[in-house]
């Protein structure tokens, strides 16, 4: 059992991951969800140069109900629902891991789960306590994934990993970038405005990257079915071993 889990842990490639970003990236569709990240960020940075300071304006990343924060809501939504139709249709259940994930922070952003639930576990230190939680949280979905991609194929394996990393890089930002943010504060004057941009921008950024992987591999994966003795024609992604056609899910075996 331990053997094949380590045989399955270096069978784990994630440049071929990084490639597949790339590959989704290079889309009408990603340009515009990236475009948009842009404009956000940058508004936000044209916002701290002059000096205005007021978390009501509407497109300012921290804004409480602001259109950066709307904005991640359906981008989160939608690829949980994608995720969700593909991992039925091609009966690979394991894609309703990243689904979840998905959905579970479009809920937290909305409802302030992990605010209230840092306050619940350690009132006297809420940062602290939303730390514990959300690391417990993100842990328990990192698990999750890592034992899908163990027990997955090789051509699944590279796309769970994207999700893997996606999950990583939103935890430096969220916790990391944030458990900082909160540090510099008390410490250094003026500090606040310029972390609170790197740490939303940040998350902004990750959860594009989600979208984009989603409706990447909601094209990828295809139609749910596909006419007996063809092959699958999408691009083959560096560092995968196996034949498109390798899997009923992805395509039907051609005849030999």
């Amino acid at each position: 059992m331990v053997d094949r889990i380590l045989a399955a842990l270096r069978g784990i490639h994630p440049a071929s991951s990084i490639r597949l970003f790339g590959d989704y990236v290079r889309s009408p569709g990603a340009y515009a969800i990236l475009f948009l990240w842009a404009v956000f960020v940058l508004t936000h940075a044209w916002f701290l140069l002059t000096g205005i300071n007021d978390d009501t304006r509407l497109l300012q990343l921290n804004a409480e109900e602001g259109i950066p924060e709307l904005w991640e809501f359906v981008m989160l939504l939608a690829s949980a629902g994608l995720l969700a139709i593909r991992s039925v249709q091609r009966k690979w259940y394991a894609l309703l891991i990243p689904a979840l994930l998905c959905l579970y922070m479009a809920l937290d952003g909305r409802l302030q789960i992990h605010e209230r639930a840092g306050r619940a576990l350690w009132a006297s230190h809420a940062n602290a306590g939303e730390f514990l939680f959300m690391g417990a949280i993100g842990g328990l979905f990192l698990l999750s994934l890592l034992g899908a991609i163990i027990r997955s194929s090789a051509i699944r394996r590279t796309e769970l990993t994207c999700y893997a990393i996606l999950l990583v890089l939103f935890g430096l930002f969220g916790g990391v970038v944030d458990g900082s943010h909160a540090l510099l504060k008390r410490f250094v004057s003026g500090s606040d405005n310029p972390m609170a941009w790197l740490e939303d921008g940040g998350e902004l950024l990750v959860i594009s990257m989600m979208l984009i992987t989603s409706l990447g591999v909601f094209r990828r994966l295809g139609p749910p079915r596909q006419p007996a003795g063809t092959r699958d024609h999408r691009p083959a992604v560096a560092g995968e071993t196996e034949p498109r056609d390798a899997e009923p899910h992805y395509a039907a075996r051609t005849s030999q």
